[in-house]
């Protein structure tokens, strides 16, 4: 086990002090998980009204009489129905027995493991207990049990390193050929193969016939995960949690894991289950939250509710449609509703036409605003855009940008109303509709009075289904206003191209005219640049010659060079290059030499 997590195995064989809290009393939220998909409405309620301070609530498990039961680790069993009201039962537990995993049995009972007195015992719906510990090697810790195909419980052995089966009757027989020794067996559920696969804390998995055949796989499971709680899941396969790993696993009938990542850092994924929706769900024991994870891997955490410290533990479908956990230091046994999806909110982008403007200069401001819902429209779509100001000590703030006078609006949004008053601050959208995967774009003209970088963002855009999104619902941008050269505008210099790289060669060819994008470097050059400063230079010719640089959409090179070399020269210039006029960005070389030629350029600034 890794330091980050104390081993809820090490601390139930050293009971520590466990600190009395006040009772608390049942408290819903309402919650949306944050996710890369659409969000899904939670509820989660906290009961913890007739459960013994300090019991530390364990395992959990659906009971056939429709209503919820848990282990509690200082003996006893406890049943809550789906309104909250718990019943607890200890008649007939063995004192120090500490009660682990639990299920729902084939005959109308539930079962359970007792950890430290090394039994299996039943539960009657009705609270009588009967403890079963013939055939049960002494000390073997039994841990996670589970209703298997044949009819039987099956239930593991962390320190026995074995497996166990118990008929109805209560006859036991261990298996622990095949099993690593001191593998640390520990949650256990039935196949869809008619098998049992269960985890070992160190990093294996293993699965059982009903005729006691053990196969234990390892391959493609991070080393020291620390395998926890394992189910089968809607896909045909198995998922299991990995505490230490701090992921969630997934591994064939055929043996084929594949890990998944995006799980809150150190929250020790702990027992895992299907629920209603068809998802699988998990408690994290250190994250104080409960996860969801897609059959595709995507996964979203939830914590609203949950109170501070709880370490949630095993998780569990309720008859009653929600999912059910424990709260092993919260002493509580919590409920979290599965809502109807929700869609996901609205998107915007934002840009402006080019990264610098002339003081009292415009340029144009674009906002697209997208709907990523596959299957559902946004109706109500709308943002508001203040602009920038400059604030004044003692005075009243100067606008830094405005909107242009005229204020050049293209583009239009469905069933739109955009406000962009010229001369002033703000533009607004409203009423947008925007159909399943639509988007739409418009933009207006903004005009610099402020020197400086003046960075833009937008308030959140709202719709009626699909709300506000603080992380995906603004948008950024940004735009220098300078002063000096009409026109022109400084870059920190910054090399656009050098044919001695993979990313620009080869060498320039004897008498061959080639095309360079330099409005594609990473240099800031924006494509409404009609010239570049530039610095540029040759080296290496093999003989001796010239360069003429020109625009990359002119028909035919201009007679005089760029510059001119002798064979083996390093030599440099510096040069105004026009760029194409078609607004692409590029320039044309010519290699006016008898051999190849290598060429670098680099720029200091624009014109426009």
């Amino acid at each position: 086990m890794s330091p980050m997590k104390r081993s809820t195995l090490n601390r139930v064989l050293h009971p520590r002090l466990w600190w009395w809290r006040r009772p608390v009393v049942c408290v819903g939220f309402v919650l949306f998980g944050l996710s890369s998909g659409a969000a899904q409405a939670q509820v989660i309620t906290e009961f913890n009204a007739d459960i013994t301070p300090s019991s530390a609530p364990y395992g959990i498990t659906a009971g056939p009489d429709g209503n919820l039961w848990f282990t509690e680790i200082f003996d006893r069993i406890g049943r809550i129905t789906p309104f909250g009201v718990v019943t607890e039962f200890s008649a007939g537990i063995t004192s120090c027995a500490q009660p682990h995993g639990i299920t729902a049995g084939p005959d109308g009972n539930l079962w359970f493991t007792e950890n430290c007195s090394s039994r299996i015992a039943r539960i009657t719906p009705l609270g009588v207990v009967t403890e079963f510990s013939a055939g049960i090697t002494p000390s073997a810790f039994p841990e996670g049990i589970t209703a298997g195909p044949d009819g039987n419980l099956w239930f593991t052995e962390s320190i026995g390193n074995q497996i166990g089966r118990i008929t109805p009757l209560g006859i036991v027989t261990e298996f622990g050929a095949g099993i690593t020794p001191s593998s640390l067996p520990r949650g256990i559920t039935a196949g869809p193969d008619g098998n049992l696969w269960f985890t070992e804390g160190f990093d294996r998995i293993g699965r059982i016939t009903p005729l006691g055949v053990v196969t234990e796989f390892s391959a493609g499971i991070t080393a020291g995960a620390s395998l926890q709680g394992i189910t089968a899941g809607p896909d045909g396969n198995l998922w299991f949690a990995e505490a230490n790993g701090n992921q969630i696993g997934r591994i064939t009938p055929l043996g084929v894991v594949t890990e998944f990542t995006g799980i809150t850092a150190g929250a020790a994924p702990w027992g895992i289950t299907v629920g209603p929706d068809g998802n699988l769900w998990f408690a994290e024991a250190n994250g104080n939250q409960i996860g969801r994870i897609t059959p595709l891997g995507v996964i979203t955490e939830f914590s609203a509710g949950i109170t501070p410290g709880a370490e949630t533990l095993d998780i569990t479908a309720g008859s009653d449609g929600n999912l059910w956990f424990t709260e092993f230091d919260g002493n509580r046994i919590g409920r979290i509703t599965v809502g109807a999806v929700a869609p996901a909110p609205p998107t915007i982008a934002k840009s402006f036409g080019t990264a610098r403007i002339a003081l009292n200069g415009s340029t144009s401001l674009s906002f697209t605003i997208s709907n990523p819902n596959a299957s559902t429209a946004l109706t109500g779509v709308g943002f508001t855009d203040t602009l920038p100001f400059l604030l004044v000590p003692f005075g009243w703030p100067t606008p830094a940008l405005v909107v242009s006078i005229p204020n050049g609006l293209i583009g239009t949004c469905p069933g739109e109303t955009i406000t962009a008053p010229a001369g002033f601050s703000s533009i607004g959208l409203t009423g947008v509709t925007l159909a399943a995967g639509a988007s739409c774009t418009f933009s207006v003209n903004v005009t610099g009075r402020v020197l400086g970088t003046q960075n833009n963002v937008t308030g959140a855009v709202t719709s009626v289904e699909g709300g506000a999104s603080e992380a995906s619902g603004r948008a950024s941008a940004s735009v220098t206003v300078v002063s000096g050269v009409p026109g022109f505008y400084t870059l920190t210099p910054c090399r656009v191209l050098d044919t001695r790289e993979p990313s620009d060669g080869p060498s320039l060819q004897p008498g061959a005219t080639r095309t360079f994008d330099v409005a594609a470097s990473p240099c800031g050059i924006p494509a409404t640049a009609k010239a570049i400063s530039v610095n540029l230079a040759v080296t290496g010719p093999v003989g001796p010659g010239y360069l003429t640089l020109y625009p990359g959409d002119a028909v035919q090179a201009p007679l005089t060079s760029t510059i001119n070399f002798s064979a083996n020269q390093t030599r440099a210039n510096n040069a105004v290059l026009p760029l194409a006029s078609d607004g692409s960005g590029t320039i044309n070389v010519l290699a006016g030499t008898g051999g190849t030629v290598d060429f670098i350029l680099d720029v200091n600034g624009y014109f426009q």
